[in-house]
């Protein structure tokens, strides 16, 4: 896409509806990955991996929604 044309600002708002549908929607709709999906939302965030891995408390967890980064998205 080149600077500057029309198609820049239509391709970043895509990446960013692309990303934030993978977010909400990858772990509904594969449930035998959804434990899969937690455990890699979670590998940043030490306190929330305990939280999962803990006996008591990791079935509580079904679906994370974790916030994109501004390093995530694609910016024209």
């Amino acid at each position: 896409v080149a600077k500057g044309t029309p198609e820049g600002p239509k391709y970043c708002k895509q990446a960013r509806k692309d990303r934030i549908s993978e977010l909400v929607f990858a772990c509904s709709s594969r449930h035998d990955k959804g434990k899969e999906k937690i455990a890699e939302a979670v590998t940043e965030d030490k306190v929330l991996d305990t939280m999962v891995q803990h006996l008591k408390l990791g079935d509580m967890f079904d679906n994370l929604i974790v916030q994109p980064k501004e390093a995530d998205l694609v910016d024209g």
